[in-house]
């Protein structure tokens, strides 16, 4: 039920730096249309910075960490806010949810 993108599955393996980033910020942080490009924007920097980001939702019965662009798209102000008790119950219901991280 979890999902590693295989770019974060690597650089995990590899002793690499990962950074977790939510999907709240993308669906309910900004006007619509605008969460997207700020997610898309954050994980640049995070690149910038040397890490490889790791974003993180609830899609398509699974929790999934890195997100395509096309992926992060899906997390529109409809979707679910989950935290960690919530997030078997939103992939079991095919839930669209948004995660927020720490």
């Amino acid at each position: 039920m979890i999902r590693l993108a295989d770019e974060v599955r690597e650089t995990l393996a590899s002793g690499g730096a990962v950074v977790a980033l939510e999907t709240t910020l993308v669906a309910h942080g900004f006007p619509p249309g605008e969460g997207v490009e700020v997610g898309l924007e954050s994980e640049r920097q995070v690149r910038t910075a040397g890490a490889v980001p790791a974003t993180v939702g609830v899609l398509d019965g699974e929790v999934r960490v890195g997100l395509t662009e096309s992926q992060l798209a899906r997390f529109a102000p409809d979707a679910r806010k989950v935290g960690p008790r919530d997030l078997a119950a939103a992939a079991v219901q095919g839930a669209v949810g948004a995660t927020t991280v720490g």
